[in-house]
Formats: structure tokens, C-alpha cells, sequence
């Protein structure tokens, strides 16, 4: 019973949050004349958004994958390039159009690799056996490779080089929130 009861409070919680959240005119079908929407629970209203309004067509698709095959830029965190991948393969999973694990890491690698700033890590990458070359592991493995390429961008400022920048990519002209403040510093030595 005590489960029942947290099941029911987490469900009455959820449903109260989602009901704030959602304009009442886009789940007004479900709602009941007399009692509003006690009878309904959180997953029919999220089914019924879901089915109603969560319409993804071709062009979506299309850029959906455009937007993941974006170029790396080497100037940014690493992780914004690793972001913009997952949003792209959750994006996908929720049209059912998904992308198999091989392809999210092939993609990756190529938005990388395109940028010709780190073709030996990358040639390291390839030549990898294919069981090791998970989604996971490439993203520990340039992770490191960006830091590298970092470090030895300030390391080349430092040696009087101050108008060197990485190849093929932009400053940016103002630090972004999210930027780790020590790497702007590095950043625009």
C-alpha cells in the first residue's frame, strides 16, 4: 500500500507541474465538464501532446541530421560538438527515425575530423579495433585531444604568437555563460 500511495502522490505531483506548464487549450479535449482532469494521469496527458502536436516530417529530419553533422569548432568546449550529437539523436528517437550507434560515432568523428586541427588523433581513432570505438569512448578520447589542442594553442600565444587561433574556426568575441572562465583566460591570452 505504501507503494501505492508514493506512485500516487509522484503521479499527482506530476500531473500538477505538467498542468501549470501546458497552455489548457492544448489538452482541453481531455478534460471532464464537471471534474477537470482528476480522472486523467500524467502519461495520458504526455501521450496525448505527444500524439497531437509532436509531429516531425521529413524537412525536420533533414535538418535535424544537417545540424548534427555540423563541423566541429575548436574554439568551443568539446562538449558543446557532444551535445549538439545527442540533442540530434534524441531528436530522432522521437520521430522513431534512429540513428544505430556506429553511425552517431561516424558522424561525430567526421564533424571532427573535417576540421583538419587534430588529424593524428583521429588517424589514431580510425585504426582503433571497432569494438572499442563506442559513442563513449570517443568522447573520453577527444575530450582529451581537444584539451591538447587547447594547451598547445596557448602555449603557441605564449611564444609570441598572439594572433594565432585554431584553423578554421572563430574567436568568439565574448565568453559564453557556460564557458569555464580559466578557459576563456587561456583562450585569449
Amino acid at each position: 500500500m505504501k507503494l501505492y500511495n508514493q506512485y500516487d502522490a509522484t503521479d499527482t505531483a506530476l500531473k500538477q507541474l505538467l498542468l501549470g506548464a501546458v497552455d489548457d487549450m492544448f489538452i482541453r479535449s481531455l478534460r471532464n465538464r464537471h471534474i477537470g482532469y482528476a480522472n486523467v494521469t500524467t502519461l495520458e496527458l504526455l501521450a496525448h501532446l505527444y500524439r497531437t502536436y509532436a509531429k516531425i516530417n521529413t524537412a525536420d529530419l533533414e535538418a535535424n541530421t544537417t545540424r548534427m553533422k555540423e563541423r566541429y569548432d575548436c574554439n568551443l568546449p568539446i562538449e558543446n560538438a557532444f551535445d549538439q550529437i545527442e540533442d540530434a539523436v534524441e531528436f530522432s528517437a522521437t520521430s522513431k527515425f534512429l540513428f544505430n550507434p556506429v553511425q552517431v560515432v561516424n558522424i561525430s568523428f567526421n564533424a571532427i575530423f573535417t576540421t583538419s586541427m587534430v588529424n593524428g588523433d583521429c588517424k589514431i581513432w580510425k585504426y582503433k579495433p571497432v569494438a572499442i570505438r563506442t559513442w563513449t569512448q570517443f568522447k573520453i578520447d577527444f575530450t582529451i585531444t581537444h584539451q591538447d589542442l587547447v594547451e598547445s594553442t596557448h602555449t603557441a600565444q605564449t611564444a609570441g604568437y598572439q594572433g594565432t587561433t585554431l584553423k578554421g574556426s572563430k574567436t568568439p568575441s565574448m565568453p559564453s555563460p557556460t564557458l569555464p572562465t580559466q578557459l576563456w583566460q587561456i583562450w585569449n591570452i
